[in-house]
């Protein structure tokens, strides 16, 4: 193999994946944002030895023992305080959050009640707080478990209280092991929106009834994040829809903090691997997703019996308080969207297996009581409270109304996918249709937009049977990707609607020889910059180039309105090597790059007849000129000598002398471009070489690399001793950019 040719395989080696010495970084996409700090979740146990000193400040009526405490004999009730107990958990955030863990020797819950309460001194104390018992959370050797009580961040001291009640059958209850769960659920760092978590895709034109807005155990600060690393998820086939309460608090300076702690309670102090509910909701009606693993994931909520159901719990206790509104709203919602997603009726009654029992539906926790099936725990629970538990009826029927209204409407988009660029447009057409019933007045709205997206409706309320136009106004800033969106119908119920809306990343294209974007010429090869335009890196290994590397392919459109597949040299993440297809027409082009992950972006570049360009061997359009010289001796013999040398010390190729000091030799200088070969004569090629005309032998196609073109240049003698001097090319009138070359 000649020298020539195989440094020509270098330069197009270098085209096709230049990233070893490249110098034009990929550009940074504005508007990415970064995930949110997971807020650090601390947990102590604190377990309580009875008979250790100075525990008891009050014993009232009650023995103390090893076997624990109590009632004296002839005792009715008895009461034991204990002396102030040091938080061992240090600067708990934003509260710290306690929970009560106890045996008895009693089945009567009533018979034994535990307090708590509070003090940054050891002197000035908190109102005493019972804890409540969750009976959604039973630890493994059976212990009962309470909901949490927040003290404020300063508390350095708790003291808790024993209160005894003697059975109707005149037995005492003895409290024989008691531990104490301090959690500092780290500060939420910003409110977070619920994000739509996009679970059973509906069939395109068909309404459904939409999934409430859900924040994630990511943006909820799971420090599991959305996986689950303690056990694979189980799914199941849900035919029940279970309500709890957390038995909490019902005042909250965090609630997404709350919920963290109930997650660490969960898992730290029952011993189990995630979060037991599926979804919490707070009292100001924000739904957090719960257990890991998605939809149809089997949780920890119903005594033992969970497969067939999904477990919603309201956080706070509602034994002789109602739920806030809001948190009864966005419960009827969730339980609408999986009612209408399953086709349960709300207002039926089924069998559930794994309680061999007919349940509602919709039921409550309390409602497993009476189970005797031999996969499920004895329950004697009083979730989701009394108060809550009398409301279950109407919540019931208002779901149902909401799943099967009388009069009932549909949606649908003429075209449900749509891309749109930075700082562009992308619109929709929404239709509307009466589906039972009469027609109606349906107001129109979108759901969890991006950041850097706004959306308007044109009209925003019509009459079932009408259309509206949903357009979307796409920031400049707004970071790319593909965003399922949720355009809701709100009359009768809730119907929608999946939109799905590209925001195209930006794609800068240039010349791969010069990196100018000024014009590109058909057939010349295109450097591509960007981010995730390719999952990985490939290179085309032959000819015909292909139109598809690693999933990755790029589209042009030129001004005739004609989409053409652009051949490829090379595909990597953040860079692309493209040919310009032949027959693109001139005038602005539209660039569409699209990757095997679905993200897509867009660009957009002049196209001419002729955009002449010169590689470099630094390939960086400039510098040492990426060339060979062709020397034909007297005898007629020649041979080809490189232009560069590469020098280890500056990391870089510099120039190598030409020798023209010989009268008899002839030599030509063989320049590689692209660009070039649309010019419309020979005679419209001109080349200056140190300031000095020369003459042009040929200027076009190479012929054996695709887009690759070639200039051969005569050398005069009358050159010699010039040093470094610039090459400049003209091709029809425009000028490509200058390299350099060294004459001796």
């Amino acid at each position: 193999m000649s020298y020539a040719k195989a440094l020509l395989i270098g330069i197009i080696i270098s085209v096709l994946a230049p990233g070893w010495r490249l110098l034009l970084k990929p550009p940074v996409v504005a508007g990415q944002q970064q995930a949110p700090a997971t807020p650090q979740v601390r947990h102590r146990e604190l377990k309580i030895d009875f008979l250790a000193p100075a525990r008891a400040a009050l014993a009232q009526d009650v023995q103390v023992s090893q076997q624990g405490i109590t009632l004296a004999a002839g005792r009715e009730k008895g009461t034991f305080i204990s002396s102030a107990i040091p938080v061992t958990l240090e600067a708990p955030e934003p509260f710290l959050a306690v929970a009560a863990v106890w045996s008895a020797t009693t089945g009567d819950e009533s018979l034994i009640l535990i307090s708590a309460r509070a003090s940054s001194d050891g002197n000035n104390w908190s109102q005493w707080e019972q804890f409540m018992i969750d009976d959604d959370s039973i630890t493994p050797s059976g212990e009962y478990t309470s909901g949490l009580i927040l003290f404020e961040r300063e508390t350095n001291y708790i003291q808790y209280r024993v209160e005894l009640a003697r059975s109707s059958s005149h037995t005492s209850p003895t409290l024989t092991s008691l531990r104490f769960s301090l959690i500092s659920p780290g500060s939420t760092p910003k409110k977070q929106p619920g994000s739509e978590i996009k679970e059973a895709a509906s069939v395109a034109g068909e309404a459904f009834f939409p999934k409430p807005a859900v924040i994630t155990r990511t943006e909820w600060g799971c420090p599991d994040g959305q996986s689950n690393p303690r056990a694979t998820p189980q799914y199941t086939t849900v035919t029940h829809l279970i309500v709890h309460h957390t038995a909490g608090s019902n005042t909250a300076s965090d609630w997404a903090a709350v919920v963290r702690s109930i997650w660490s309670l969960h898992v730290f102090t029952n011993g189990w691997s995630d979060i037991g509910y599926n979804y919490l909701i707070d009292p100001n009606g924000m739904i957090y997703e719960g257990r890991a693993g998605g939809d149809n994931v089997i949780g920890a909520h119903f005594s033992c019996a969970n497969s067939g159901t999904l477990g919603v719990a309201l956080l706070g206790t509602f034994t002789s308080v109602s739920p806030t509104s809001g948190a009864i709203t966005s419960l009827q919602h969730l339980l609408a969207w999986k009612s209408y997603q399953r086709s349960l009726d709300p207002a039926g009654i089924t069998f559930h297996t794994p309680t061999q029992l007919n349940l509602s539906n919709i039921s409550g926790h309390r409602d497993a009581n009476p189970s005797t099936a031999a996969n499920a725990c004895p329950s004697a629970t009083v979730c989701p409270g009394d108060i809550f538990y009398a409301q279950l009826p109407a919540i019931r029927a208002e779901v149902k109304s909401l799943v099967s209204p009388v009069d009932d409407f549909t949606l649908s988009a003429t075209t449900p996918t749509q891309i749109a660029s930075l700082g562009g447009t992308a619109s929709f057409t929404i239709n509307t249709a009466a589906t039972r019933g009469s027609s109606q007045t349906i107001n129109l709205s979108v759901r969890q937009l991006p950041s850097g997206v706004t959306a308007s409706f044109s009209p925003p309320t019509l009459i079932t049977g009408q259309s509206a136009r949903a357009q979307f106004n796409i920031s400049p800033v707004a970071a790319p990707g593909n965003y399922p969106l949720t355009v809701i119908g709100s009359g009768s119920t809730l119907r929608a609607t999946e939109l799905n809306l590209i925001i195209a990343g930006a794609v800068a294209n240039v010349s791969a020889a010069s990196y100018s974007a000024t014009a590109l010429a058909p057939e010349a090869i295109v450097a591509a910059f960007g981010s995730g335009l390719a999952t990985t890196a490939q290179a085309a290994t032959g000819l015909p180039l292909p139109t598809s590397l690693a999933g990755t392919t790029v589209k042009i459109k030129d001004s005739a309105g004609v989409e053409r597949a652009a051949p490829l040299f090379f595909v990597s993440p953040s860079q692309i090597n493209y040919q310009m297809p032949p027959g693109t027409a001139t005038g602005q082009v539209t660039v569409t790059v699209s990757s095997g992950d679905d993200r897509v972006a867009m660009g957009s570049v002049q196209v001419a007849a002729i955009a002449p360009a010169l590689f470099a061997a630094n390939a960086n359009g400039q510098g040492v000129a990426a060339a060979v010289v062709l020397r034909i001796k007297a005898d007629g013999s020649s041979q080809f000598e490189a232009v560069a040398q590469f020098d280890p010390e500056l990391k870089k190729f510099v120039a190598r002398p030409i020798e023209l000091t010989s009268a008899t030799d002839q030599v030509f200088l063989i320049l590689y471009g692209t660009g070039i070969r649309w010019r419309s004569s020979l005679a419209s090629v001109m080349a200056r070489i140190g300031g000095v005309e020369v003459e042009v032998l040929y200027a076009g196609a190479q012929g054996d690399f695709a887009g690759l073109d070639q200039v051969n240049l005569h050398l005069p003698s009358a050159l010699s001793g010039r040093g470094e001097v610039d090459v400049r090319l003209m091709v029809d009138g425009k000028e490509a950019n200058s390299v350099r070359i060294n004459i001796r």
